[in-house]
């Protein structure tokens, strides 16, 4: 959800006021990774993975809270692709993706990425916690990946640097990493550095955090 979305939601919500202005103002600082998609990976999981849709977006009201749910809805209003994940039909992962031309943020507010006509950015994953260690993120990512490639040159997804079961997550879906944005954030104040991986860096990382 973005600023301005959840700006308007707490002029309706008064009370939902103070958490805004706190959340603007503490203090952040990340080292975001994006990842671009290289390759195609076959990806084994126990769970069935499905895409999203106005009869299903309410199975996530097992692990999310229904304001989050109602988040869900205007991304599927909007155009966005969502995709389910189960284990033995119980609910357990989510992931977001959407489509150019536009900005979106790689973490929290930050590090903005722009998607041209061909890219597409996937968002908002998470795994619930009972479910982990069952390679349901990596299999999402693949399966993502193999429905939209035909059609979107650029896919891109991101974590942060000290996130190591995200990024090896990643790597096992046949993504690499690419750039890494430093983030900043202090009284509403932020600051961030842009850089693309070298080679050589590239190397470093993926054996940082090699399968």
């Amino acid at each position: 959800m973005t600023f301005y979305l959840k700006l308007i939601k707490a002029i309706k919500s008064p009370q939902l006021l103070p958490k805004m202005l706190f959340n603007w103002l503490k203090p952040y600082h990340a080292i975001v990774i994006t990842f671009k998609f290289q390759e195609a990976r076959d990806v084994k999981t126990p769970a069935t993975i499905c895409r999203v849709t106005n009869e299903n977006i309410d199975d996530a009201l097992v692990y999310e809270p229904s304001i989050k749910v109602d988040a869900f809805r205007q991304f599927l209003a909007h155009g966005d692709w969502g995709y389910y994940a189960y284990i033995d039909n119980e609910w357990v992962h989510r992931s977001w993706v959407t489509f150019g031309p536009q900005v979106i943020t790689q973490w929290n507010r930050f590090a903005k990425l722009e998607l041209e006509t061909n890219d597409a950015g996937i968002s908002w994953c998470e795994t619930s916690v009972t479910a982990r260690g069952n390679n349901v993120y990596p299999a999402v990512m693949s399966q993502i990946a193999r429905d939209i490639s035909s059609e979107y040159k650029n896919i891109y997804v991101s974590t942060t640097s000290d996130n190591i079961a995200s990024y090896r997550g990643l790597l096992k879906a046949g993504f690499a990493p690419i750039r890494e944005t430093t983030v900043y954030s202090l009284l509403g104040i932020k600051y961030e550095r842009l850089r693309n991986l070298s080679e050589s860096e590239y190397k470093q990382e993926m054996k940082r955090a090699e399968v």
